[in-house]
């Protein structure tokens, strides 16, 4: 099954979030899931949506590319109006399933 793991976003449990993230993806990936880990806020630049549901998915370079993202999310989150970031939906939209790994603001209140 094609699973996207939301998780990241713009509250104070931004890392929280990140961890959670991480290790729901990973549990799924080891029960044989094609999961993959997408930061709600930040996105991805430059992925083919359909691409990245794939048996050698990089998990721990996606951390890295989703943690570097920490430092600038207060900034974009002023500028920005757009609470989903590149290609989030269409990657969804490429799922048979999202999991939820947000926490705090936007995540588990409900919005």
């Amino acid at each position: 099954m094609k699973i996207v793991v939301l998780a990241g976003g713009t509250s104070s449990e931004r890392a929280v979030s990140i961890v959670t993230g991480t290790e729901v993806c990973r549990a799924l990936r080891e029960k044989g899931h094609l999961a993959v880990l997408v930061d709600v806020f930040a996105g991805l630049e430059e992925q083919d949506p359909k691409e990245l549901f794939s048996a050698d998915y990089g998990l721990e370079e996606t951390v890295s590319y989703i943690e570097s993202w920490n430092d600038k999310i207060k900034d974009l989150s002023k500028s920005r109006k757009e609470f989903f970031g590149p290609y989030v939906l269409d990657i969804c939209k490429c799922a048979d399933m999202v999991f939820l790994a947000l926490h705090g603001a936007n995540g588990e209140d409900g919005k």
